[in-house]
């Protein structure tokens, strides 16, 4: 059973008509249906499996599924992501949901791929945009929901899921007091990088007072800054933090 928490403001099918007016297309109906009824927000269990580019069966975690409305903060506003990538992912491919890499999830609107699901890969963002870093997840929303599970893996991932809800206690509880802090993940990022990447002010400035390198935590910070506006914070506290070092 898969439940839906910190969902937003209820929609109406007007809400919807209107976002699918602006974005000249038509959501596939399950989608449609988990809008009105949920209107975004955190799946629980989150994990969901794919099989990657080399053919092999890995596990990635839904951070969070966005919604519509003025109340929707930025990072999850269905419409202001979409106008976000616009131009850096496929043009038939919408973004509605991140895992805590901020790779971005996302549902197939028109075309012979429509109603599926891929994993948009920002690690390979190229110019122009093409399905190169475009995994395919699932072949309908609701297969892919209903396809979350819970993880055995309490390695590095979980704790990249704790940093991106900028979650101290449960690095607390997660983080053995000898544990390497300089431990990177699949992509070579250390837990205070994927901090940076977060947003994660709080996660963040914890990981660095127990001694954790910043490495390359100020540019990647810079660049997500350029394209959300919310990350200048992060940007800040990182030159504040590092500036006598």
């Amino acid at each position: 059973m898969i439940d839906i928490k910190d969902s937003g403001e209820s929609l109406t099918e007007a809400d919807i008509a209107s976002f699918e007016q602006g974005m000249g297309c038509s959501l596939p109906n399950e989608y449609r249906e988990f809008l009105v009824g949920h209107n975004g927000g955190r799946p629980v269990p989150y994990w969901f499996s794919y099989i990657d580019e080399s053919g092999q069966e890995d596990t990635d975690g839904v951070s969070s599924l966005y919604g519509l409305g003025f109340w929707v903060p930025d990072y999850r506003n269905l419409q202001i992501v979409h106008q976000r990538f616009s131009g850096r992912i496929p043009p038939e491919i919408l973004a509605i949901g991140d895992d805590p890499c901020g790779n971005q999830i996302c549902i197939a609107t028109q075309g012979e791929r429509q109603g599926q699901l891929f994993l948009w890969n920002h690690e390979d963002e190229h110019t122009p945009p093409t399905y190169r870093n475009v995994i395919f997840l699932a072949d309908t929303f609701n297969h892919f929901i209903n396809g979350l599970h819970e993880s055995q893996n309490n390695g590095i991932t979980s704790l990249n899921i704790a940093i991106q809800k900028d979650n101290v206690a449960d690095l607390e509880k997660l983080l053995a007091k000898d544990a390497d802090l300089e431990e990177t993940d699949q992509f070579g990022r250390t837990m205070l990088e994927n901090a940076a990447i977060a947003n994660a002010l709080r996660a963040f400035e914890w990981l660095y007072s127990r001694g954790a390198n910043p490495r390359n935590s100020l540019s990647l910070a810079q660049e997500n800054a350029r394209f959300f506006p919310e990350h200048e914070r992060m940007v800040k506290l990182i030159a504040h933090l590092t500036q006598h070092q």
